[in-house]
């Protein structure tokens, strides 16, 4: 667990503001520690709201660099940037924004067949925001996360669209239950997206990871939230546990 730090009223003043925060929930709040899983369109706007909100300790994995045409939408990025590690890059930027909390980056690619490297990776995480474009990943970590117990967010953008997950162990469906991994596909060479989309999704993955650690508010577990930009819509459709699932299905459970 993090130390925490003393909040900085000037800092913090319009969060110290709200009811529902303060100075017990800032105090709170540095002492947690967040995993963010990519640090691309996603992951760069979830990132630098959780640092920017004093959590405590930081932690940006991937295993990419800087390209050309990640500029278009991951805007923590500059030209000067180019061909450098994203998580290093990334988490010196954000530590400039907010000295305060630690900020990690680890140049790590993660293999989603080494699952006991994904178990070792989400510990000791209060929250764990997966912010890939990797399906297989995708799945390992909502895997592991039911294993380990730990609240998992999880963001997917394409074209116009974005969608919003989050699963809370032993609370309600896991991420299969909403999306079973034999109906996944791929698209070569990556979808295409909307610039704005990603910064949208990742402010709200960072929400509801800041409402779980806080333990405020009315957390998305059990829905999937469906964004078009094109439209300008916002919804939400109920998932239901699946007790067949082969992550956190009943069968599984009473065997664990």
């Amino acid at each position: 667990m993090s130390q925490g730090f003393a909040p900085d009223v000037e800092r913090y003043r319009r969060l110290l503001n709200l009811p529902h925060v303060g100075e017990e929930g800032l105090s709170l709040l540095s002492k947690k520690r967040a995993l963010v899983v990519g640090a691309g369109g996603l992951g760069t706007p979830a990132a630098a709201y959780l640092v920017a909100s004093g959590t405590g300790h930081v932690t940006i994995v991937d295993g990419d660099v800087v390209e050309l045409s990640n500029l278009s939408r991951q805007v923590m990025y500059s030209t000067e940037d180019l061909g450098k590690a994203k998580a290093g890059i990334l988490a010196r930027k954000l530590f400039l924004l907010n000295p305060d909390v630690v900020v990690e980056g680890l140049d790590v690619k993660i293999e989603p067949s080494d699952f006991a490297g994904v178990l070792r990776l989400i510990s000791g995480y209060d929250v764990v925001l997966s912010c890939v474009d990797n399906a297989s990943l995708r799945y390992a970590l909502n895997q592991a996360c039911v294993e380990r117990k730990v609240p998992l967010v999880d963001g997917a953008v394409k074209g116009f669209t974005g969608v919003l997950t989050v699963v809370v162990p032993g609370k309600g469906p896991c991420y299969e239950c909403a999306f079973p991994q034999s109906r996944a596909g791929k698209v070569a060479g990556g979808p295409p997206i909307w610039s704005p989309l990603p910064g949208v999704v990742g402010a709200l993955e960072a929400s509801e990871a800041l409402k779980l650690m806080l333990g405020i508010g009315n957390v998305k577990a059990g829905w999937v939230l469906l964004i078009d930009l094109l439209e300008g819509t916002f919804s939400r459709v109920s998932v239901e546990k699946n007790p067949s699932c082969r992550v956190c299905g009943n069968l599984r459970s009473n065997n664990m």
